[in-house]
């Protein structure tokens, strides 16, 4: 579902998942979408915003007015609601009609604006964004010469789940405290795992005996005997290998996007020597098994 989008968007359906969860929600729904998107200062759809002479601050206001308070849920591999997921269509749409060959935020922005009947589509409407100005806008953009599809982006980023793409960036987080020279390793990914049992990997784990919270443990002493640094985390060619090979068990298990638990299949078999003595060593992990218990997980999920 997500193989198109920008690396831009997806930070947007990521930030969308946080606004969910900070106003206690299970779910995104078009209203999440749209404070995602005036999250990012310096993407298409802002410019498009700006040109049509709405503040982004402007929006989050409006919404959240319209929200009601509730308690902040721990992160959890959230769905998107009909309305959401109709959003994703249209801005599929959007860029089909303009030509483009990705999905970026100006096109999450018209998918909203078309959407017509969530939150979102009100408060834009409100606010006096029309379909048509917002597509001229970002066909001037692309006339004038100005980068439309957000700088930095590449068409051929990992398609994952939301929650997938969190622990990713945790595991970022985490590496920046605790990377040698700043580089994100497989056993940043693994603690990102476990930190938080609200994922597939975590109750394949519970099935196959291993205690994700003991784990935990381990996985920490493993981090803090790293050097600290203050740099910006990169992630190193270990890395890149664990999320090429999650891509390829994702494919196998005829799954449209990579998910927590491909990670952990490619985590075993990473050959990385400290998630190697941990999973492999300690737990007898093999990837195989893995699998097989990523397949029960499947079936009793669906039988639920």
């Amino acid at each position: 579902m997500w193989q198109r989008f920008t690396e831009r968007a997806r930070k947007v359906v990521f930030f969308a998942q946080e606004e969910a969860q900070k106003f206690g929600e299970g779910y995104v729904s078009t209203e999440h979408i749209l404070l995602g998107l005036v999250t990012e200062d310096d993407s298409t759809a802002a410019r498009v915003l700006e040109r049509l002479g709405v503040k982004r601050g402007r929006i989050r206001t409006e919404i959240e007015k319209q929200l009601p308070d509730g308690d902040s849920i721990l992160p959890q591999d959230m769905s998107l609601t009909p309305r959401a997921k109709r959003v994703i269509d249209l801005a599929y749409d959007e860029a089909r009609k303009l030509k483009n060959n990705y999905i970026g935020t100006e096109h999450l922005l018209l998918g909203l604006i078309r959407e017509g009947d969530g939150l979102a589509s009100l408060v834009l409407n409100k606010l006096g964004v029309e379909l048509e100005r917002a597509r001229d806008a970002v066909r001037e953009l692309q006339d004038d010469g100005a980068p439309t599809r957000d700088e930095g982006d590449e068409s051929d980023v990992y398609g994952s789940t939301m929650l997938a793409q969190q622990k990713l960036a945790n595991a970022e987080k985490e590496a920046e405290m605790f990377g040698l020279h700043g580089l994100v390793y497989p056993i940043h990914l693994l603690w990102a795992l476990v930190s938080s049992p609200a994922c597939a990997a975590c109750s394949v784990l519970t099935d196959l005996g291993v205690k994700p919270a003991d784990l935990l443990v381990k996985v920490v002493k493993q981090l803090s005997r790293r050097e600290a640094t203050s740099m910006g985390a990169t992630r190193s060619e270990a890395l890149e290998e664990v999320l090429e090979s999650a891509s390829g068990f994702a494919a196998q298990l005829d799954c449209h996007a990579i998910a927590t638990e491909h990670f952990l299949i490619a985590l075993v078999g990473c050959g990385d020597k400290k998630v190697e003595q941990l999973l492999v060593d300690e737990h007898g992990l093999t990837v195989d098994s893995v699998i097989e218990a990523v397949k029960s997980f499947y079936a009793s999920d669906a039988s639920g």
